[in-house]
């Protein structure tokens, strides 16, 4: 009696199992189909700046039945895990490069939102001297870092409004800043001509405007219409910073705050066409912007053809919402012909 009651449940418990697996891969297609659509659709902005990691739960019950029931489940568990942790919570790996660890001439940079007064100068300055960055990027800069003599002789410093700085130990020029004020938003861009080993590079510090203004009345049980607006004014904002961007020669980087998410629908029609550092050279879920309950990945080191990345990665809390991003990029040839640079 044991025995067949044993056997039932058994039976019982593999049937289940199997439809919740094939279930389970039908919710993580159909989630990373929507969160193609973020920016485009309010159901895929609300999954791409939301929390994703909860779509990963189920496998802490169907990877065991997985180990246990192997032939109804391997694939649809296997399958699902492989789309949540890629397409659907973006993680990058990246294996080492055979002539990793070999001297190039080299660009190291590092940006970061730093929160204004939040930032924490002590840990910022342990910062620059572990990782001996050549180029600093910052949006929301704090007041005392926007004055010349709180980086020292060895710094050249060019600032423009909203409160965007960049920091180089090579020689700089400035190349023109834009406000996205006249289009409604709050963000803007710089940009800067610096003489580096890698030749005339010029370098843009970019902080878009934030999907929280679309984000904040979902979150506070008000309706989804703040959503396409702010969407609307998001793509405007990239739309003219690209505009401005059309005339630029030279080596290319676009460094900063895009507050977009890679999959973004706005990111892909607008940055795509630049090489992103995290995604060619990072490893792990590489979040910049973290909340109470999750994280994002929306500040960026962004790169023309003519460079190339060996090494990016996410520095350290510096007490701003915001995590640092620091880049290595060396020289990969001539740019691609027709390339926006």
């Amino acid at each position: 009696m044991a025995t067949a009651v044993w056997e039932n449940v058994n039976t019982r418990g593999r049937i289940w199992a199997a439809r919740l697996s094939w279930l389970y891969l039908a919710l993580a297609v159909g989630a990373w189909i929507v969160l193609r659509h973020g920016d485009d659709w309010w159901p895929g902005t609300l999954l791409l700046y939301g929390p994703r990691w909860p779509l990963a739960l189920p496998l802490l019950c169907l990877l065991p039945a997985a180990l246990i029931w192997p032939r109804r489940l391997l694939f649809p568990v296997v399958a699902a895990a492989a789309i949540v942790a890629w397409p659907v919570l973006g993680i990058v790996v990246n294996l080492p490069t055979a002539n990793a660890g070999q001297r190039h001439q080299q660009v190291k940079v590092l940006t970061l939102n730093a929160d204004g007064e939040h930032l924490n100068r002590l840990a910022f300055e342990t910062l620059l001297a572990t990782e001996t960055p050549d180029v600093v990027v910052l949006q929301e800069t704090p007041d005392r870092l926007l004055e010349k003599d709180a980086w020292g002789s060895d710094w050249r410093v060019q600032a423009a409004a909203p409160k965007l700085l960049i920091a180089s130990k090579y020689s700089m020029r400035p190349a023109g800043s834009l406000t996205l004020w006249e289009l409604g938003g709050a963000g803007g861009t710089m940009a800067c001509r610096l003489e580096t080993p890698l030749g005339t590079m010029h370098l843009t510090n970019v902080h878009l405007d934030t999907p929280r203004g679309g984000l904040e009345p979902v979150l506070h049980g008000r309706d989804t219409s703040e959503l396409s607006p702010n969407a609307e004014l998001r793509d405007r904002g990239s739309a003219a910073v690209i505009a401005w961007l059309a005339d630029t020669m030279g080596n290319v980087i676009v460094a900063g705050d895009f507050n977009l998410a890679r999959e973004s629908a706005i990111y892909r029609h607008y940055w795509s066409h630049y090489g992103d550092a995290f995604g060619e050279r990072g490893l792990g879920l590489g979040y910049t912007k973290f909340t109470r309950w999750h994280g994002v990945r929306i500040d960026h080191v962004l790169h023309g053809s003519a460079l190339k990345c060996t090494d990016c990665r996410v520095g350290p809390d510096v007490a701003s919402d915001h995590r640092p991003v620091l880049a290595v990029l060396e020289s990969s040839g001539p740019a691609a012909k027709g390339e926006r640079e």
